[in-house]
């Protein structure tokens, strides 16, 4: 059975779709490709025989425009063949899994194992590595605060291994991207820094524009048990080039923000983030909240904000334009926080 559904409540009008429909064995190959017409209603069936077939692909040629939703047992058996696939699969297969990480349907951590095979066999392939380490570093954010670090040291370990394997200067900057992502420990945003500073043998092979190095040096900058040194250093620099540079400008606003007491960061929330009559600009407004939920705030205060926060959505929702509102809920909205875990 194919079961069609809208995205969109109010847009909820059904299509014909013309797709094939593939039929997969034990060892990733394909059995059988069926062409077939779905319906416009909400169930077409196929019949088809069944030759002990593990898993169905619908739209396996991408034929038509659908995203596609795995059934259970399709999407455990791709889990565990993805490396056999031919390319088009894989590539359909990757984008169904990814948008099971968003719902929560695929743990992200077991779709960046799944995924990291298939970059180190890409590493002459610069459009579909630009594909998948977006999707990896997108995955990332959905992994827990307290999964994150074990999972990250790994993944950083290993980009930063075909970092150094690879040769080709766009693949080495998405592989970068990835590593900025995946950074976990002191030594990797160390790491990170000095190449961003070109201090180091990885330095001749990566390059960063502004954006990257203000978020590099920014996180050198609160980074947990960094050399004093390194992180004193960042600082400065941080501050120096935000006199000129916009992207800087904006992470002096997170890092100055982050500095702040818990007392002094109450003050700044009634004062400039909950008050509609703020002196905050939105794009102030946004850096200001990521300041104010880095999980490298105290354990204190990343409770008091993430209580406040909820606390004071509805009504900030409630009296405030739309610019604002998208940036309290993109940039200030704790989603990965799991403090509370284990509480009932």
């Amino acid at each position: 059975k194919i079961h069609q559904g809208a995205l969109l409540e109010q847009f909820a009008t059904l299509r014909r779709h013309k797709l094939d429909i593939a039929f997969y064995k034990e060892n990733g190959e394909v059995g059988m490709t069926k062409k077939e017409d779905v319906l416009n209603q909400p169930i077409t069936e196929i019949e088809f025989e069944n030759d002990n077939f593990q898993a169905v692909l619908p739209n396996s040629t991408d034929w038509t425009f659908i995203a596609i939703k795995l059934d259970e047992k399709s999407r455990d058996y791709f889990i565990e063949n993805m490396s056999k696939l031919d390319e088009l699969t894989f590539l359909l297969v990757k984008r169904s899994l990814y948008n099971d990480v968003t719902k929560g349907k695929v743990k992200a951590d077991v779709f960046i194992n799944v995924m990291m095979p298939n970059l180190q066999k890409q590493l002459e392939n610069p459009t579909l590595i630009k594909e998948l380490g977006g999707f990896i570093s997108s995955a990332i954010s959905y992994i827990p605060y307290h999964l994150q670090d074990k999972n990250k040291k790994v993944l950083f370990s290993k980009v930063w291994e075909l970092m150094t394997e690879a040769q080709i200067p766009t693949v080495v900057s998405e592989l970068k991207k990835i590593s900025t992502a995946s950074m976990s420990t002191a030594e990797d945003v160390t790491k990170m820094y000095e190449t961003m500073r070109k201090r180091n043998e990885m330095s001749k092979k990566v390059n960063f524009d502004e954006r990257q190095q203000a978020m590099v040096t920014y996180l050198t900058s609160i980074f947990p048990n960094m050399d004093p040194s390194v992180c004193k250093e960042a600082r400065e620099f941080l501050l120096k080039e935000a006199e000129t540079k916009e992207f800087f400008k904006k992470r002096k606003y997170s890092l100055e923000a982050f500095d702040l007491s818990t007392e002094a960061k109450i003050e700044l929330w009634e004062k400039e983030i909950l008050n509609k009559k703020r002196s905050l600009s939105y794009v102030h407004l946004i850096y200001t909240l990521l300041g104010f939920s880095s999980k490298h705030n105290s354990e204190e205060q990343r409770k008091m904000f993430v209580e406040k926060y909820f606390a004071e959505m509805p009504a900030f929702i409630e009296r405030e334009e739309k610019q604002f509102i998208e940036s309290f809920l993109n940039y200030g909205m704790p989603y990965r926080e799991d403090l509370y875990r284990n509480s009932r």
